[in-house]
């Protein structure tokens, strides 16, 4: 389990996520962002960035 903290830049909130061996998410990639009512924040890769 990686563990990070958000941080204020500017207005917006701002999230790193840590590398962890061959997990990390590829620079530049977009993102669609959902937040749950729970405080869960989900990021799933747009069609047009996801190398499936």
């Amino acid at each position: 389990m990686l563990i990070t903290k958000s941080r204020l830049q500017g207005n917006s909130v701002v999230l790193n996520l840590p590398e962890e061996e061959d997990k990390s998410p590829e620079p530049n990639t977009e993102y669609i962002v959902m937040h749950s009512l729970d405080g869960t924040i989900t990021l799933v890769p747009t069609k047009k960035s996801c190398v499936c």
